[in-house]
């Protein structure tokens, strides 16, 4: 039988049509199936590299705000925000304010004098699904809790070596 096919496909000059479109089908099948791969495998990529600027930046937020808390010399709470002392601008006495914004999800920083003056430098710090920094009872340890998009809830207990004073603003 071998023989015989082997025979009848030599006597044979060309491909009959169907044969060349269960071919041309199969070779489309097999491109599409490598092309889904590849676009899952981008989509997969991206997603990955945006987690990784997310935690990126979570990382940055909470050891940027763990270094202003432990060096500022002034600890200052009030009902709406935690004021720390401003490191960039120690000498002029500014205090940065810290608020948080749940409709915009957003965390502002702002540069205000001790008296509570503003100083009309409102800077968005961070984007944040939650933000909270409390003051225990007794006065020497603040919670920070952040969570950012992307990122696992951190809280963070951080011992004050200053006095802390309730602010009348």
């Amino acid at each position: 039988m071998w023989c015989r096919l082997k025979r009848r496909l030599e006597a044979r000059e060309g491909s009959t049509l169907p044969e060349v479109l269960t071919a041309l089908v199969l070779m489309g099948v097999l491109l599409l199936g490598i092309l889904g791969i590849t676009v899952a495998a981008g989509r997969g990529a991206q997603k990955i590299s945006e987690n990784a600027a997310a935690q990126r930046e979570f990382r940055h937020l909470v050891l940027y705000l763990q270094k202003q808390i432990r060096q500022s010399r002034v600890v200052g709470i009030s009902s709406r925000g935690l004021c720390l002392e401003d490191m960039e601008s120690r000498r002029l006495g500014y205090l940065n304010y810290y608020t948080y914004d749940a409709g915009a999800k957003m965390i502002y920083r702002h540069k205000v004098t001790e008296d509570g003056k503003n100083q009309g430098t409102r800077a968005q710090l961070a984007a944040a699904e939650m933000f909270s920094m409390d003051l225990d009872e007794t006065g020497k340890t603040i919670t920070l809790v952040i969570k950012m998009e992307g990122c696992d809830v951190v809280e963070r207990k951080l011992w004050l070596w200053t006095q802390t004073k309730a602010l009348p603003w």
